[in-house]
Formats: C-alpha cells, structure tokens, sequence
C-alpha cells in the first residue's frame, strides 16, 4: 500500500517537471535564487530576541509566462541578549517551503514587482515543528536580483516554538533558460 502511494507521488512530480518544461518555452525557464534574510522577531513572551538573520536557497519552475512554483529551503537563526547583558541561546529555524509567485511585468520587460506566498514545515530548534507560513512581496532587478520584504510565522500554539519574524531578503537569481534578446 505504502510503495503504491510512493509511485503515485513519484508520478505526479515527473508529470509538473515536464509541463513546467514545456512551459519553459514561453518564459524564461527555471531560475535557483541564492539569499540572505535579515529581520527583527514580533514574538517576545518567551524570550527577548531581537534580531533574525540568516540564508535561503530556493527553485522556481514556470508556470506560465508570469507566474512560477517555488520551492525552497530557508534557515534563521534568532538572537538576543538577556537583561543582564548576557546573550541568550540562539534559536534556529530550519523549514522547507513550497509556494506561488506571480511576477508582475509586461513581456520583454526586466524590471518588476513579484508577490511571493509560501507554505512549509518547520523545524525550530531541536525538539518542535510546526506549519509554517511566509508571505513575501517584491521586486526584482533586471530578473537577476530580487529585493523584497517578508513576514515568517507558524501556525503552533506551543510558546517555544512560535515563529513570528519580519524583514528583508536580498536574493542573486541563476536563470537555467536563454532570454530573447529581440
């Protein structure tokens, strides 16, 4: 029963990789986006952490002409002092996301807005995980660097493992995909 629902999952991603490479034709292709993330956490009834920094590697498979399935793999470490001056236990995050995004542009057009939301699964710490959101919005330079403003929150109820980060994200974008240069 197992090894059939297996082969069924297996099944469906090879049928997406190779829509999504028929796709390729009509837009840019497939794009890895190597990053850095920085921000400040919004929940501090456990502990007074006070900054987030940390790396995102993420795929993105087209769509269509304007919009891509993403996925991709974000770690944050959490960071703080006591008020005593000493610092507190870093808390790291480590979650797997997939997601949407819709770039905002007109053909032949490099420059532009993109909207990002993504769903995931997230190890905090140790000893929790929980679901996971991160809406994301944007733009993107030249299709080659993304900027853009995020919030991480989990869905949990369990205080030690509740996320809630806001921040930045500046990400370089590797294209698999020769553009139109006409």
């Amino acid at each position: 029963m197992m090894a059939t629902a297996k082969s069924r999952f297996a099944g469906i991603i090879c049928m997406l990789l190779i829509s999504t490479a028929g796709y390729s034709q009509w837009s840019d292709g497939p794009f890895m986006s190597i990053g850095a993330q920085a921000g400040f956490p919004f929940n501090k009834q456990v502990r007074n952490y006070s900054w987030a920094a940390g790396g995102l590697g993420k795929f993105s498979l087209p769509l269509g002409t304007s919009d891509y399935f993403t996925f991709s793999l974000n770690a944050l470490s959490i960071n703080g002092k006591k008020p005593n001056g000493k610092g507190l236990k870093e808390h790291d995050i480590l979650t797997a996301f997939v997601g949407y995004r819709y770039d905002f542009r007109r053909e032949d057009v490099y420059n532009y807005f993109f909207m990002e939301p993504q769903v995931g699964f997230s190890f905090s710490g140790t000893d929790y995980t929980t679901f996971s959101v991160m809406p994301m919005v944007g733009y993107s330079l030249n299709a080659k660097i993304d900027f853009g403003v995020f919030y991480h929150a989990s869905t949990t109820t369990m205080r030690l493992s509740k996320i809630g980060v806001g921040g930045v994200m500046v990400a370089y974008n590797f294209h698999f995909a020769k553009r139109n240069s006409d």
